[in-house]
């Protein structure tokens, strides 16, 4: 039978722990004889949950654990009796099977919690969560206890060859809230999105992740995010199922086969689990992204475009899953061109104009901001009716009608005295209105005038 070569490290690994007792193995290491304390005291064959000082990284704990496993679904195959260090290790472990040395609650111990920690949050190697449930066949987060924001971006610089993508940049997203990143092409949305996601490093400020700095480790905040890109690169020759549980087992998530089986059942993939990546659709493929970005579970999802060229069905089905990640307390950072999309669904804008910060606010204060708009519909000639609105310095646009009406938009500070004299002006004319109504600001409109104004 073939070895593969995971099975062949996981041997090796362990024959290295098991020698840790030999002679010539401790004259190696510069020891000048006998036990150390640590040797008397952990039996041979038990594996310890932090790094072992002769060295043996992570990779070589999940391994031994991963060979012990095997062992212990064979002796009960065959109704044997476990060895001393299976059976002290089980004694090891809660009744769920998870490590007691991997958990405690924040609560257990107040006088050790900071000052800003919640008694209803749970701390795992000295990372806080909010508590975890199960709804809809997914784990879900229960309302966040934190009193801060989950991504705070402080005074961010991100320079490449001496230019300058992204300048000073400060913003933040809370949990349970979308917030649409905002700006035209080469404002410095991808930029801020990978700095954020820890696959750049600013060039000067930083950035704290769930309270963990870029800069300090980046590999933590990447650990708590998720990040959804345009185009996505899937392993096309991997089944669904299969491709799922592997992204599983590298965020280390237990029982990755189910994981992934919750996930394509959450997002409508669960009956193509057996077929291959590469005969996805576009949008089924994006589907898949989305999942690989929530398998382990993150508090921070980071989405670049993500319904560029679905179909108007398949962006409205992904529109409603996002909404339902926000009703599950997750941070989104949705980076679009979509003006409509981020007007349905964000809770906040962020607007960047040549890597600056030049807008932040609430979706419908931004749409509230600027001048009100009105829609004049009226029997006759467009061009004559704008004619006799100029004469009286107003400015106004064509806009879409019904009813076989001509229809006219313009903005005014003062509509009290505008709209009377726009009504006497066309009147005079000989132009037969038939509504003066005050028109909702789009958040295109605003987003427009705001550039326009930051172009001045």
């Amino acid at each position: 039978m073939a070895t593969y070569p995971a099975v062949r490290r996981c041997r090796e690994a362990g024959r290295r722990r098991s020698c840790r007792d030999d002679a010539a193995y401790r004259e190696a290491r510069g020891e000048e004889g006998g036990e150390s304390e640590r040797d008397r005291l952990t039996p041979r064959g038990t594996v310890t949950h932090e790094r072992d000082r002769e060295g043996h990284g992570e990779h070589d704990r999940h391994a031994i654990e991963s060979v012990q496993r095997v062992g212990e679904r064979t002796q009960e195959e065959h109704h044997e009796e476990p060895q001393p260090a299976l059976r002290e290790r089980r004694d090891h472990r809660d009744g769920d099977g998870a490590p007691k040395a991997r958990r405690r609650s924040a609560a257990a111990d107040p006088e050790e919690q900071a000052p800003d920690t919640d008694r209803y949050v749970v701390e795992d190697q000295g990372v806080r969560h909010p508590p975890v449930k199960r709804q809809n066949g997914i784990h879900v987060r229960e309302p966040s206890p934190y009193p801060r924001s989950v991504i705070e971006v402080r005074n961010v610089t991100r320079r490449f060859d001496g230019v300058v993508a992204l300048a000073d940049a400060s913003f933040e997203v809370r949990p349970g809230e979308i917030v649409a990143l905002l700006g035209p092409n080469g404002a410095g949305k991808t930029t801020a999105s990978r700095i954020i996601g820890g696959i750049l490093a600013p060039s000067e400020g930083d950035v704290l992740v769930d309270g963990i700095s870029v800069r300090v480790d980046p590999n933590g905040v990447r650990a708590r995010c998720g990040f959804v890109t345009d185009q996505p690169s899937l392993y096309d020759r991997m089944p669904l199922l299969e491709y799922l549980a592997f992204f599983a087992r590298l965020y280390d998530v237990s029982s990755p086969d189910h994981r992934a089986v919750e996930l394509a059942k959450l997002l409508g993939l669960d009956d193509v689990l057996a077929k291959r990546l590469g005969a996805f659709s576009r949008g089924m493929r994006q589907k898949v992204a989305i999942a690989r970005a929530l398998v382990h579970d993150p508090p921070v999802l980071l989405l670049d475009e993500p319904a560029t060229a679905l179909d108007p069905e398949m962006a409205q089905t992904l529109r409603s899953f996002i909404v339902s990640l926000r009703a599950r307390h997750r941070a989104i950072l949705l980076t679009t061109h979509d003006l409509d999309e981020a007007q349905r669904i964000a809770d906040r804008v962020v607007v960047l104009y040549k890597g600056r910060v030049i807008r932040i606010g609430a979706t419908s204060e931004i749409r509230a901001g600027g001048k009100p708009s009105y829609l004049l519909a009226f029997a006759g000639e467009a061009s004559a009716a704008r004619d006799a609105l100029s004469r009286i310095g107003i400015e106004a646009q064509p806009a879409a009608s019904e009813d076989g009406l001509a229809a006219l938009r313009f903005a005014t500070d003062d509509p009290r005295r505008t709209n009377g004299a726009a009504l006497r002006a066309l009147l005079d004319a000989g132009i037969e209105v038939v509504t003066l109504a005050a028109e909702e600001r789009s958040l295109e409109d605003a987003y427009l005038a705001i550039l326009a104004e930051a172009r001045q």
